[in-house]
């Protein structure tokens, strides 16, 4: 009897979205993606992660209108430093502290203690405090609040 799908089992599960009508894997399917560092593209939630680090770094900093362009551009390397240290974090926490042989992972956690170096040095120049917005002068404020 020759083997077909149906003998060997191959067609048998449902397709799911990252699999063709045949089974087979489509290109950039996740399904067996281990960490996600060799990828060409940035996995949506990790893309998310920065995203949603930059707007929350620049409303604390008073506001993307409030902003000069090279702080602008420190926030934006702050949010990827924090997407990068997410996927290593995250890729140490999935294959472990050290590889099939036992050895400590030595150059991941240098990757990652750099990183966090260089987070906490961007941290530094944009500073930690929140920053108020900038606001009329009482004159202006109460002709505007209250018409007057």
């Amino acid at each position: 009897m020759a083997d077909t799908a149906e003998n060997i089992g191959v067609g048998a599960s449902t397709p799911t979205p990252q699999q063709g009508e045949d089974g087979r894997l489509l290109p950039g399917h996740t399904l067996t993606l281990q960490h996600g560092l060799d990828a060409e593209r940035v996995a949506p939630p990790y893309a998310a992660l920065q995203a949603e680090i930059l707007a929350k770094s620049i409303e604390d900093d008073g506001g993307a209108a409030e902003i000069p362009a090279r702080r602008l551009a420190q926030h934006e390397y702050r949010a990827l430093l924090h997407r990068k240290i997410a996927q290593l974090s995250d890729a140490l926490d999935a294959r472990g502290m050290t590889d099939k042989s036992g050895k400590l992972r030595v150059a991941w956690l240098q990757r990652l203690e750099g990183l966090v170096a260089s987070a906490i040095r961007i941290d530094t120049l944009l500073g930690l405090e929140r920053r108020a917005r900038k606001t009329n002068e009482l004159a202006a404020y109460t002709q505007e609040k209250y018409g007057r």
